[in-house]
């Protein structure tokens, strides 16, 4: 505790601070969660120094946090809090006899499995090495667009080569460091290839972080996205690593070394598979496209604690004594992104209650059911009520029951109807193959485990979709825009498929054991692994001859130009048309400077989404006509008497927008060599002129 104090103090330079944090805490780490793997309900968990080690980390954050709610984070909460922890599992493990420890005996003989094993960590250093090659700070609509065939031949190799070695290998620690490695550059792609970050939401939770970080707390201060917050802020105090690096591998990190051994514990611990079949269902998991869980927000942290629970949760009938890790994990998840994380919550709800009912209390299942699908909207209208925000009545059903299986039915909208190659038709067949056959595998699975308290797990997603037909034909919201109404919806849609994901690897092993030729085995995971790399393929946007996925990146230029706006002004009283990402990089710079109250509501001074009139301003400068008149409306309604419109050279007719704005604006300039123009509105520029 001493060594941590000093970090989050500094009163060390940063780098030894640093060291000295990471250090520390993870010897604190180790003794407490070795203390409480010796307390008797932790003792019959298998593997339970891992479950100890949860139980550690997840309970720091949820202490901090109720802190943070009380007071705020400084670096003297940070320390009282490990005191505080160091304290209670003290006084718990007092009167238990500690065993001393063991470390497991690796024996190393040359064996035809070492031979596969030196080419996958060939393999994979060899795609690393390719995706660090590949950094970029320009705008990239998909990161595909920079390899070429051979890298995914390599990632087909590799996974070949994966099944094998699980196949042959008994225990063996390189077997879960390969599938972490695997893992790492399965969902590692975006964090490594765009340098300055991706998407938009990831930058406005950073300066939400940034702000904890200075100031000890954010206001008004929420239960919502705490999990993640306090998570990257505890973090940044102990190590000292910067905060935007940690923030942006925080969701892929974890993925990479949680998921592969949820999934082997709960099929080898709740679904009985041998060691090795058990290693095999990791590799199984990524058969759904988990696109969630390549960057971080709140939502997709959520969305992995929820997973994780789902795959160790078979394991919880086979030792009740899970249930206390377990639930401190859904606690986590709840408070990361109540959207999902109230469904962790609401599976251990269903695991005690069909345990109490079996056959005797129906009722209680259907009063279950009943309560898991109002829950969602429940919790929509009381929020709307306390914002006075108009709630729809029961009839909007009937205007916006189409919502409700276009969701399932229709492709994107930046899908295009066209002829494509074969390896592109396989790629998109397989994405509406692949949900129809991990259900259809999954309901095998349960008819084969004959195990009827394994049906909470294809009654969560029938809760989820009752969920999603209120969310998306009853609740939509007067102001936002139809592509956002349904977000929500389509974030249910994305985890309806994770709770059969442990009984649809189940069953494809089931299948893969009656096979006794080695090579129609090998043949079979050729197969498998074909399908693993189209859905690889698939998690990421993509942008070829079938899709052109509209979203892009926050680039040098998005920095630079949100850089010169605000250095070129005294004060605030202005505002900024530009896209997101712009809007984006002025938000990691310069945090959430400047909010407009206007008659119409309280607007932030860059045009974002969610019904903002600066951003339908910014959408009739981009579609109709670059008029001072727009621009005006906005200087109007914010009472400013500043505007700025800005143009991304990737834009769709960028170059007639560009000789618009020249004709309206009162003078301009060129960003990056071109990659952005600024436009200037106003009376700061009574003479119309251009800026070189």
């Amino acid at each position: 505790i001493a060594g941590i104090s000093l970090s989050v103090y500094s009163l060390v330079p940063a780098i030894l601070g640093g060291i000295v944090g990471i250090i520390c805490t993870f010897i604190f780490g180790f003794i407490v969660s070795y203390l409480i793997s010796n307390l008797k309900y932790f003792k019959s968990i298998p593997v339970s120094l891992c479950f100890s080690s949860l139980t550690t980390a997840i309970s720091l954050i949820l202490i901090n946090s109720l802190i943070y709610f009380i007071y705020k984070i400084t670096p003297t909460t940070v320390t009282l809090s490990f005191v505080l922890l160091a304290f209670v599992v003290i006084f718990l493990s007092r009167q238990i006899k500690i065993k001393p420890l063991e470390f497991c005996k690796l024996k190393l003989t040359f064996r035809t499995s070492h031979i596969i094993a030196i080419i996958i960590l060939f393999c994979q250093g060899l795609m690393i090495y390719k995706l660090f090659l590949k950094t970029t700070t320009e705008a990239l609509a998909s990161p595909w667009l920079l390899f070429g065939n051979n890298f995914f031949i390599i990632y087909i190799l590799t996974l070949v080569l994966l099944f094998i070695f699980q196949y042959q290998t008994k225990k063996n620690p390189l077997a879960f460091v390969f599938l972490i490695i695997h893992y790492f550059i399965t969902f590692g792609v975006v964090a490594i290839i765009y340098k300055l970050g991706y998407g938009y939401d990831p930058f406005l939770h950073r300066a939400a972080e940034s702000h904890i970080l200075e100031f000890g707390a954010i206001l008004p201060k929420t239960p919502f996205y705490l999990g993640q917050y306090i998570t990257v802020v505890l973090t940044n105090l102990i190590s000292h690593l910067p905060l935007k690096l940690i923030d942006i591998w925080l969701v892929p990190i974890l993925s990479a070394i949680t998921l592969p051994f949820s999934a082997y514990f709960g099929s080898k611990y709740g679904l009985k598979l041998k060691d090795n079949w058990a290693r095999i269902t990791a590799l199984l998991t990524l058969l759904y496209p988990l696109n969630t869980m390549y960057v971080t927000t709140p939502h997709n942290l959520a969305n992995l604690l929820l997973l994780n629970l789902i795959l160790i949760s078979p394991a919880i009938y086979q030792n009740r004594s899970l249930i206390v890790p377990s639930t401190i994990l859904g606690i986590f998840a709840f408070i990361a992104q109540p959207l999902s994380g109230f469904f962790a919550l609401w599976l251990l709800a269903g695991i005690v209650i069909l345990d109490v009912a079996k056959k005797k209390y129906t009722a209680l299942i259907y009063i279950y059911t009943i309560a898991g699908i109002m829950a969602i909207p429940f919790l929509f209208l009381i929020y709307w009520s306390l914002n006075k925000i108009s709630i729809p009545t029961l009839s909007t059903i009937s205007n916006n029951i189409n919502n409700f299986p276009d969701l399932f039915l229709l492709a994107p909208y930046y899908f295009i109807n066209q002829q494509v190659s074969w390896i592109l038709d396989f790629v998109y067949l397989s994405r509406i193959f692949i949900p129809i056959l991990i259900v259809a595998v999954s309901i095998f699975a349960f008819y084969k485990l004959k195990e009827n308290k394994f049906k909470i797990y294809f009654l969560l997603p029938i809760i989820i979709l009752g969920n999603i037909f209120f969310i998306s034909t009853w609740l939509i919201h007067p102001d936002l825009d139809p592509k956002e109404q349904l977000q929500y919806a389509e974030r249910l849609r994305h985890i309806l498929i994770f709770f059969i994901i442990p009984f649809s690897s189940f069953g494809i092993i089931y299948l893969l054991k009656k096979i006794r030729k080695k090579t129609i085995l090998i043949f079979s995971f050729i197969f498998i692994s074909l399908i693993l790399t189209a859905t690889w393929y698939l998690t990421y946007p993509q942008r070829n001859p079938k899709v052109h996925f509209p979203g892009l990146n926050v680039t040098q230029a998005d920095f630079d130009a949100s850089k010169l706006i605000h250095d070129e002004n005294t004060d605030s009283n202005y505002i900024v048309l530009s896209t997101i990402l712009t809007s984006a990089a002025s938000i990691e710079q310069f945090g959430f400077t400047t909010y407009f109250d206007t008659n119409l509501g309280q607007f932030f001074y860059y045009s974002i989404p969610s019904g903002s009139p600066l951003y339908q301003a910014y959408l009739k400068m981009l579609y109709e006509e670059q008029s001072q008149e727009t621009m005006q409306e906005v200087m109007d309604l914010t009472k400013t008497d500043k505007a700025y419109f800005v143009i991304n050279s990737y834009w769709h007719d960028f170059a007639n927008i560009v000789e618009g704005a020249k004709k309206t604006a009162d003078s301009w300039q060129e960003v990056d060599g071109g990659n952005i123009w600024v436009f200037r509105y106003g009376t700061l520029y009574p003479e119309r002129s251009e800026t070189e």
